[in-house]
């Protein structure tokens, strides 16, 4: 029987995935955490074979928390499952651990096709990204500057409103070191400010 955890905010996604998944394997059990203290917690008690996670939950940033089940558990695979764009953050969130990376936009035979995918051990990502990777080009987009992982994560909660004390307690780093990531974010991205910011990542 598969185990399955979804870490996830919103309720009705939560329960719409659930319909999905029943129908893909009859017999699979299923838990939902719509937090990440609720969730580190199940994780911490229990072995699940795949955790389905929105790297936009609040008060997180997903890299961790990938790193986070990889420690306690080799066997459980992650899939990411979220409305940021992969062109954003696809490549990057493959490269430090998750099996696969799906956009909440994707159409329901692509949720199937991805589900299945990982849980059978294999990766899964969109099939634009999957051609920019074998034609060896970079997923962000090539017309700005690269940001490093940290300013990445940055970037993230920016964009979830967060202000620069949050980030910093989010993180465990200092105000000003936040200061100076989201300074240099907002040269590379070439914008003012985070509105900007947030129209140029939607558009990319």
């Amino acid at each position: 029987m598969k185990r399955i955890l979804i870490i996830d905010g919103q309720y009705l996604f939560r329960l719409s995935l659930q319909t999905v998944l029943r129908e893909l394997y009859t017999d699979c059990e299923i838990v939902e955490a719509e937090s990440i203290g609720s969730a580190l917690e199940l994780l911490r008690a229990e072995i699940f074979d795949l955790v389905i996670l929105d790297i936009e939950i609040e008060n997180h940033t997903g890299i961790r928390m990938i790193e986070f089940v990889s420690r306690i558990s080799i066997l459980t695979s992650v899939i990411i499952f979220t409305s940021a764009h992969e062109h954003v953050h696809a490549e990057r969130y493959v490269l430090v651990g998750a099996k696969g990376f799906i956009q909440k936009s994707a159409k329901r035979e692509e949720v199937v096709g991805a589900m299945s995918a990982v849980l059978n051990g294999r990766h899964y990502v969109s099939n634009n990204v999957h051609k920019l990777l074998l034609n060896g080009r970079p997923v962000y987009n090539v017309r700005e500057p690269r940001l490093s992982d940290r300013e990445r994560e940055v970037m993230q909660l920016i964009l979830q409103g967060k202000l620069t004390k949050e980030i910093a307690g989010i993180l465990q780093i200092q105000g000003n070191t936040v200061s100076t990531y989201k300074a240099n974010i907002f040269r590379k991205m070439r914008v003012n400010n985070v509105l900007d910011l947030a129209k140029k990542v939607s558009v990319d």
